[in-house]
């Protein structure tokens, strides 16, 4: 945890992050440094889990983070 951002890793990749809601409304910036990409979620559903969608979105640009199903771009 550094100035407010989580610092982690998924399967392997070095992932900063920092998540919020208020009143209905979800976010996930969500930035991986090493694979030079960015994902910023923002959702007004309760339901959802920006920070899953987050890494989710990332897995079709950075193959090692997908998880086990298939979520590769169609060719």
């Amino acid at each position: 945890y550094g100035l407010g951002w989580r610092i982690d890793e998924v399967n392997g990749r070095k992932q900063i992050h920092h998540g919020g809601s208020l009143n209905g409304f979800k976010s996930e910036f969500a930035r991986f440094p090493d694979d030079k990409i960015t994902i910023i979620v923002l959702t007004n559903l309760n339901e959802v889990v920006p920070s899953e969608i987050a890494v989710g979105v990332a897995g079709f640009y950075i193959p090692a983070i997908q998880k086990s199903k298939d979520m590769s771009l169609p060719k």
